[in-house]
């Protein structure tokens, strides 16, 4: 499209518009799907956790998406994911009262995806997580990184 501006009789100015033919071919004809993995940290205070805040609103099952695909999504699919995690680390979920949510025993060696372990809002006696504030805590060869997470839904 092309855009140009010419005078008239009056001077005035007149804005026309011309259309030509495209050179460049659409723009998904060369799109190409790319999962980058978060790669595991090698040292204190990498670990994040996303997305965060979770918000459960949020349209997160887009296609092949970030919750699993559109056509095969339930409320248990939930979930948030830890990245840039040690090789071998220990999770630990509280909500702010102090009360233990959840224990993950995270080990590169026995999955495919380094560096993230996903967690799917439920409780270790299988209750969903309410709004709020909840505080993790990994423990690896590291140290002992502290860290919070938001759901408000």
């Amino acid at each position: 499209m092309f855009i140009y501006t010419r005078g008239n009789h009056l001077g005035l100015l007149i804005r026309d518009t011309l259309y030509g033919h495209t050179l460049e071919s659409p723009i998904g004809t060369n799109a190409t799907r790319v999962f980058v993995p978060f790669g595991p940290s090698s040292k204190l205070g990498e670990v994040l956790v996303v997305p965060n805040p979770y918000r459960g609103g949020e349209y997160y099952v887009n296609g092949e998406g970030y919750e699993g695909s559109e056509s095969n999504w339930t409320p248990y699919k939930r979930m948030v994911r830890f990245i840039h995690l040690p090789s071998k680390a220990f999770i630990k979920i509280y909500s702010l009262a102090g009360e233990v949510i959840t224990s993950i025993q995270h080990d590169d060696a026995h999955g495919n995806i380094t560096g993230q372990h996903d967690f799917n809002l439920f409780s270790e006696s299988g209750r969903p997580l309410a709004n709020g504030i909840y505080v993790f805590t990994v423990e690896s060869e590291y140290g002992k990184q502290i860290g919070k997470f938001v759901i408000a839904r």
